[in-house]
């Protein structure tokens, strides 16, 4: 199956959270979380999903439809990122904050910077501040209107970030 709507099992949260997965031909080489904070009717992020599974990526995008907290935002990417993990527990994870969906990101982020092995905020005004140097962040605009372009950039940054990583690893053996 390419694409599968995911179970929000968190019995905890009174709101829901929508994920859907898209899964690419053999073995992903990452996941790609995209998180936005309600759902809208834009195709980017379908697009974006569509552009990064035939590249090889595992990509969740998930948001809140309710109207909620940011802490409970944060609970529920916590609550995905787990699931997430699970399922692909030893390949690399990278969270991407789209519009106001940035600041739970941001917020899950900053308590848990190990999660991430990399971070891209998309058409928004969060700043990635507070967050440890630690995690390669990218700031990107225009993702609705300049797709390709946007798509072609975020994809040659997380490739270079996946590159980093598999040398840091061979460098530690």
């Amino acid at each position: 199956m390419m694409k599968k709507e995911l179970d929000d099992s968190s019995a905890k949260r009174k709101a829901r959270m929508r994920a859907v997965e898209w899964v690419p031909e053999g073995e992903p080489k990452a996941v790609l979380h995209i998180f936005q904070s309600r759902e809208t009717a834009e195709s980017c992020q379908e697009e974006l999903a569509e552009y990064f599974k035939e590249h090889g990526f595992a990509v969740i995008d998930s948001c809140c439809p309710d109207i909620m907290e940011v802490s409970q935002m944060e609970e529920a990417i916590g609550t995905c990122f787990h699931n997430v993990k699970r399922k692909y527990p030893d390949i690399p994870y990278l969270l991407l904050g789209l519009s106001q969906g940035a600041v739970p990101v941001h917020a899950f982020v900053t308590a848990y910077p190990e999660a991430v092995e990399g971070l891209v905020f998309a058409d928004t005004r969060q700043n990635p501040q507070n967050i440890t140097s630690d995690i390669p962040t990218l700031k990107i605009s225009g993702l609705k209107e300049k797709k390709k372009e946007a798509f072609q950039s975020i994809y040659r940054w997380t490739e270079e970030r996946l590159d980093e990583m598999l040398y840091h690893a061979a460098m530690k053996q």
